[in-house]
């Protein structure tokens, strides 16, 4: 599917920050995003397009209030989905890449800058953790170098063995298993920092930049895979119009009545 097409609209996605043409916004209409601090719109930096967001690690964050949010967003109960990103981190100290979480109360899901372990320790490597610490899941090695942009993902596929897997530039590098529903947390969902309400003991910022942040409601991974090949589109206006998916990957798109079942890959 390429210039032809009017629009690809991909049901399954909940949110997506681009920051690929100079503003901060939800491609998918539905999210109201709020920066908070500095957090702001950089041509300095990018993976593509024109611009990414940059956190400067010292009160930063976006946000979704969840007041405003699609109830499809972050509240994944027993659902498939997956959260991905490019991210560029300028430090390695310990910080919330995105979240939706009380943590003190078990609830909602985080991915952190962590070791697991050492909340003071710097470290490359990350952890995923539903409902609190009720699962926790942490990668053995480095996920990213500094300054170089990486393709992170975390997909939840079923509940059988290993049904969450971290990946980094496509290679699974963490696997577990947590067959729970996740139980949805009030807050609102946080990118790039600690948010007020999350009932974590201490503040957290992450450092660098970001692009292509897309929350789904499926499993867009089973196995090892090529990272995307271009920035993902989602509206009319996008030029190319094309969401790019894995080629074992179905996409169902449309727009209004349309309906339109296509495999796309670059």
């Amino acid at each position: 599917l390429v210039g032809s097409e009017m629009c690809i609209r991909d049901s399954n996605t909940s949110l997506l920050l681009n920051a690929t043409n100079a503003g901060i916004y939800d491609a998918t209409g539905v999210n109201n995003i709020e920066t908070v601090g500095n957090a702001q719109v950089s041509t300095a930096v990018k993976k593509w397009g024109e611009s990414s967001t940059y956190f400067d690690g010292s009160g930063d964050y976006l946000q979704a209030p969840n007041s405003n949010s699609n109830s499809n967003l972050s509240n994944f109960g027993s659902s498939d989905f997956t959260i991905e990103l490019w991210m560029y981190a300028s430090s390695q100290a310990l910080a919330p890449i995105v979240h939706q979480t009380s943590y003190a109360s078990n609830q909602g899901w985080v991915l952190w800058n962590y070791d697991g372990v050492n909340v003071g320790t710097s470290t490359r490597r990350l952890t995923f953790m539903l409902n609190g610490a009720s699962f926790t899941l942490t990668t053995s090695s480095d996920a990213y170098n500094n300054n170089t942009w990486t393709h992170i993902a975390v997909v939840k596929i079923g509940t059988g063995s290993n049904n969450i897997k971290i990946y980094s530039n496509g290679v699974n590098i963490a696997s577990g298993t947590y067959a729970t529903a996740v139980t949805n947390a009030t807050t609102p969902l946080g990118i790039g920092g600690i948010i007020n309400g999350v009932s974590w003991n201490g503040t957290a910022y992450y450092t660098g930049y970001m692009q292509d942040l897309r929350i789904s409601r499926v499993g867009r991974y089973s196995g090892n895979f090529t990272p995307p090949a271009a920035a993902f589109a989602y509206n009319v206006q996008d030029v190319g119009f094309q969401q790019w998916t894995p080629a074992n990957i179905s996409v169902t798109a449309g727009v209004g009545n349309d309906s339109l079942t296509d495999t796309v890959s670059d």
